[in-house]
């Protein structure tokens, strides 16, 4: 059926019925205000949200419109961008990326007035938070913290954005591009803290949770006992030895442990010592693997994903070496939460703004983060262009670099590939980041 939307996205449909959502289509006489219903389930409308609703598991994103290669996964109960649908798939966008979905993986909800979906936020603190709405319940269910708040935008204001760094205001008017400094960070970095300072970290945080257990016992009785408990407890060394091995930034694997394991306090962590969730799958949680050690578990996460897959170009899942989102960075492929990146990045931030702000927030000079804007980069080993020093090659623009000094027309970088410290790119072909401050 064909049927047409009124000014709060109620539908009322045609008595007509086609016998072909082609044959609807081609019925259709006013493309902003009509759309097309199968079964009550409207299969095209003009505009509006694409919420994940697989019967398991979750959503596949398609990169091609055959819907046979693989992009990546989506949980259940999150936003997408509407493009369009024709009979056999739904067109939509991810932090901006084209991908396609199957109509049976996802209900569509028209724009409208009063319509309510994702927002940013800010607190009196000066803080990004992010609020997920659920258009099933109607309601609000959770608000994150992702990171420092641009300057520009109002307390209790509402800004928009589908990637998390270009954002819009309740109008729908531009209001800027504002990266966070976390979510963007290559892993390859390295923290200010020591492991001493990281321990007292890993212990604040867990007297708070204890904090909340005392005030509240039967909300929060997972934390009971959190500061003996917790498998994040004397881990500040193992850290800053898996940085300086591994080249993965202690206090964004911290961050990641504790958004993985709440606190070194998950199920899954107290009986496994696994701090990030290794192999618990979201079709089968309880295959989740099991250490000897908590601290074996990082290095597993670095051996097995991070240095294997993620961050090498060669990797399978190479995406870029930060938190990013469903565009670029690990959250492409490690996590079907399309806001893993910035909840983590939230935690990071959260952890730093408390501890001093050694690495971002009172540091007067944080790494330079820029992005690659040739769709092919070679990185070589020397600033030299002759054919025996190149290291790997960026084969499309959006990857980040962490700069540490520009001579020239080169720029000296972080390298992602693990056996080289540093590296180098031609100046002109990455551009400097917005950061939110």
């Amino acid at each position: 059926q064909v049927g047409t939307l009124d000014s709060s996205g109620q539908v009322t449909a045609s008595s007509e019925t086609f016998a072909t959502f082609d044959e609807a289509n081609q019925a259709m006489t006013n493309e902003t205000t009509q759309v097309i219903v199968y079964n009550d389930k409207i299969m095209k409308m003009p505009s509006g949200i694409a919420f994940t609703t697989p019967t398991s598991g979750y959503t596949t994103l398609y990169s091609n419109v055959g819907l046979s290669s693989l992009y990546a996964g989506v949980s259940r109960q999150n936003e997408l961008e509407y493009v369009t649908s024709d009979a056999d798939k739904v067109t939509v966008k991810v932090a901006g990326k084209i991908a396609y979905v199957k109509h049976s993986e996802v209900t569509l909800y028209p724009s409208h007035e009063k319509m309510k979906r994702n927002y940013y936020t800010v607190n009196d603190s000066g803080d990004l938070l992010l609020r997920k709405y659920n258009h099933i319940t109607k309601a609000y269910v959770s608000t994150s913290t992702v990171g420092k708040a641009p300057s520009s935008f109002s307390v209790n204001g509402e800004y928009y954005s589908w990637d998390g760094a270009t954002f819009t205001d309740k109008e729908g008017k531009n209001v800027g591009t504002y990266y966070q400094y976390f979510n963007m960070l290559p892993i390859r970095t390295s923290t200010n803290y020591t492991a001493a300072e990281l321990d007292a970290i890993i212990m604040a945080n867990l007297e708070q949770r204890e904090g909340l257990y005392k005030s509240s016992p039967s909300a929060n009785a997972r934390y009971k006992d959190a500061t003996t408990k917790s498998k994040l407890v004397g881990l500040g060394e193992a850290l800053k030895e898996v940085e300086a091995t591994h080249k993965m930034n202690a206090l964004m694997i911290l961050a990641w442990a504790i958004s993985e394991s709440d606190f070194g306090m998950s199920t899954i962590a107290l009986t496994k010592n696994n701090l990030f969730g290794i192999q618990a799958y979201d079709n089968n949680i309880s295959a989740a693997k099991s250490y000897s050690e908590a601290e074996d578990s990082i290095v597993d996460l670095s051996d097995s994903f991070v240095n294997k897959n993620y961050v090498p170009l060669t990797g399978d899942y190479a995406n870029g070496g930060m938190l990013g989102n469903k565009a670029r960075g690990m959250n492409v492929r490690y996590a079907t939460d399309p806001y893993w990146g910035q909840i983590i990045a939230g935690h990071i931030y959260l952890l730093d703004k408390a501890a001093g702000g050694k690495d971002f927030s009172n540091n007067e000079s944080p790494y330079s983060l820029y992005e690659t804007t040739s769709d092919i980069l070679n990185v070589r080993s020397t600033p030299e262009l002759i054919a025996t020093n190149k290291l790997f090659t960026y084969p499309r623009l959006g990857y980040i670099v962490t700069v540490l000094e520009t001579t020239g027309e080169w720029s000296k970088v972080l390298s992602d590939d693990r056996e080289n410290t540093y590296a180098y790119v031609f100046s002109e072909y990455i551009k400097q980041l917005p950061i939110a401050k």
